[in-house]
């Protein structure tokens, strides 16, 4: 997939570290399975993926987490579809950062 950042570079398999806010709650997931742009470093995330990364923030935040960092585990019980997706663009409560 052609990245739709940089216009220039293409997407290859990988793994991403995802950084959300919410209030006043950051949360850093590490090892993230996305399509990464090889050459600015963008990621994107399928819908499945970004649905358990959205899950597992909203987990850290309901324990009153300020700072949470933890690494990817997969949720069997979503599905994982193929279409790749912005984080920012499918959740508006929270914020992406780099």
């Amino acid at each position: 997939m052609k990245c739709l950042m940089c216009k220039n570079g293409v997407t290859a398999k990988g793994k991403a570290t995802v950084t959300l806010t919410r209030g006043g709650s950051v949360v850093v997931i590490k090892e993230v399975p996305a399509q990464v742009c090889r050459n600015c470093g963008e990621y994107y995330l399928d819908e499945g993926t970004a649905e358990t990364v959205y899950r597992q923030a909203d987990d850290a935040v309901k324990r009153g987490a300020e700072v949470e960092v933890f690494r990817y585990r997969f949720d069997p019980s979503i599905k994982n579809i193929l279409r790749p997706s912005v984080v920012a663009e499918k959740k508006p409560s929270y914020r992406k950062t780099r």
